[in-house]
């Protein structure tokens, strides 16, 4: 160990193992974080733009039939989407205090879907469902019940689908809608799973791999005995996105705003399923910040005045 030539190949040797050593931190470590640190500003950046675009859409909904704006949004990586789909909204209620009834099957575009009777009139019994197509003026059909698993014949349980609950004697016991949202999102590749930030029914969402939260809220009033509720669809145009950087422009533009529900009478509480790929994070965000409860079907218990604002905008993005 004495020997110099000895001593220069040990220092040698010590030199390479320290410079790998760090070079193997860096590329397995400092790389990754790095990577994840920029993918983290892309995110954060997505998320004050989207807060945007959601007021522009809200502010365009209330405008009425043709009211129109554009907006902006800019990033250096990623892509941008177009869904015609985006949540599944499945809301029902009894319009009968002698009523109460639920549903299932509506998570997916089938034709049929089940109605459970949990309790009725025995003297006048529920009866009949009518359904109306809204996507589609004047298309309607009517099922009687029994059976309770009911098969549509003409129109597709998407978009926008209202159902009547009618009982022997002809009134509406019961009301059944169903939306499909429609969104715009933003969706960004990372070392630690894909960022999606997503503006769907007015609010903002934002997902990291199995876990998310609404980071915009949408419009919604609960108070003791009301429940007001917006839902916006979003209805894209024949381009329905794009890669890369670039700066993507919108056109949004409302071709529809109805008042569904105007303070109706609802007994025995609100229930709503909500389905899609990012429904945990609304189902986290109706438990925790309006006092539902339930995991499959929510539940918003007690008697209250219930409205329902509808409203649609078309999404074209501009090339």
């Amino acid at each position: 160990m004495s020997s110099y030539a000895v001593t220069e190949v040990m220092s040698f040797i010590i030199v390479v193992v320290i410079a790998i050593s760090s070079i193997s931190f860096i590329l397995f470590w400092g790389m990754p974080y790095m990577d994840e640190k920029k993918v983290s500003v892309r995110v954060d950046s997505a998320l004050t733009q989207f807060d945007t675009i959601n007021d522009v859409i809200q502010e365009v909904a209330v405008k009425g039939i043709n009211g129109s704006s554009l907006v902006d949004f800019v990033t250096d990586a990623g892509e941008v989407n177009l869904d015609p789909d985006g949540e599944r909204f499945i809301f029902y209620y009894s319009l009968d205090p002698d009523y109460r009834f639920n549903v299932s099957g509506l998570e997916n575009d089938d034709d049929s879907f089940t109605i459970t009777i949990e309790d009725e009139d025995p003297g006048d019994p529920a009866a009949k469902v009518w359904i109306r197509y809204l996507y589609e003026k004047d298309l309607h059909e009517e099922h009687s019940i029994p059976p309770y698993v009911i098969t549509v014949n003409n129109g597709d349980l998407s978009d926008a689908v209202e159902m009547y609950v009618n009982s022997s004697s002809g009134d509406v016991i019961g009301r059944i809608w169903l939306f499909d949202s429609g969104s715009i999102s933003y969706e960004v590749a990372s070392s630690s799973g894909k960022y999606i930030v997503r503006t769907e029914n007015g609010g903002v969402v934002s997902k990291h791999g199995s876990s998310g939260y609404i980071a915009h809220e949408p419009n919604i009033n609960k108070k003791s005995g009301s429940l007001v509720l917006w839902m916006v669809q979003l209805k894209p145009g024949d381009v329905r996105g794009g890669s890369g950087m670039d700066r993507y422009t919108f056109l949004v533009k409302s071709n529809a705003s109805d008042i569904r529900e105007n303070k109706a009478c609802i007994y025995g509480g609100f229930k709503m399923q909500i389905y899609g790929d990012c429904n945990g994070s609304w189902i986290d965000y109706f438990k925790t910040w309006h006092d539902f409860t339930g995991e499959d079907t929510l539940f918003l218990s007690g008697d209250r005045d219930f409205t329902l604002v509808h409203m649609v905008c078309e999404v074209f993005l501009m090339v």
